[in-house]
């Protein structure tokens, strides 16, 4: 109401205002409203105002459930116990999850919008994304050692697939890895024993 009535006193000074209301009809359901007020001249003064009410409910619940999704999406992309990075076509990153953030030791404000070789050493980063790969639809799984944000090296599977857009066309890169530091260490640790056994 307050809101309503300062846009309201307003357009009696002679300004046009454009605003969203929320009313709760009879039957107790909210009702959302576009406001177009403008204001009526006589002789240079305002002398009354005139409003034309558009109801634009069914697009504000479409909305809410826009950001509800969205929530949903992020939630389950930020409580996945694997890393995941999404690039556009330019190897820019545009999202890094928690995951990604564990196992390279970066936090997402530090590499979102910046490129994927100024985050990961050129070398292993042409290695995880070789130009061929990009511009290929393909699903590619691999491992890889790649350098973490202290400098220490971590072990990783990791597989790529493009990102595609509404109208099936690429709009970037998805990166999802998984740390396996310890089963290239258990693996490392059978080939000794094998030896071991063999001597």
């Amino acid at each position: 109401r307050v809101e309503a009535r300062n846009n309201f006193n307003l357009t009696l000074k002679g300004r046009a205002r454009i605003f969203e209301i929320r009313m709760i009809c009879q039957s107790g359901t909210p009702l959302f409203l576009s406001m177009n007020i403008n204001p009526i001249f006589e002789k240079g003064e305002v002398v009354g105002a005139v409003g034309i009410a558009r109801d634009i409910t069914q697009r504000k619940k479409l909305e809410q459930e826009i950001t509800d999704l969205k929530n949903f999406n992020e939630s389950i992309i930020q409580s996945m116990g694997a890393g995941l990075i999404t690039l556009d076509l330019e190897r820019r990153i545009t999202s890094f999850n928690n995951g990604a953030e564990e196992v390279l030791g970066y936090k997402n404000d530090e590499v979102v919008g910046r490129f994927l070789d100024e985050v990961i050493p050129n070398e292993e980063s042409r290695k995880l994304l070789p130009d061929v790969v990009s511009q290929n639809n393909s699903l590619l799984t691999r491992e890889i050692e790649l350098t973490r944000k202290d400098g220490s090296r971590v072990f990783v599977g990791y597989t790529i697939t493009p990102r595609i857009d509404n109208h099936n066309l690429k709009v970037g890169t998805i990166i999802s890895f998984r740390d396996i530091s310890q089963i290239k260490q258990m693996q490392v640790e059978v080939v000794r024993m094998d030896r071991l056994a063999s001597l």
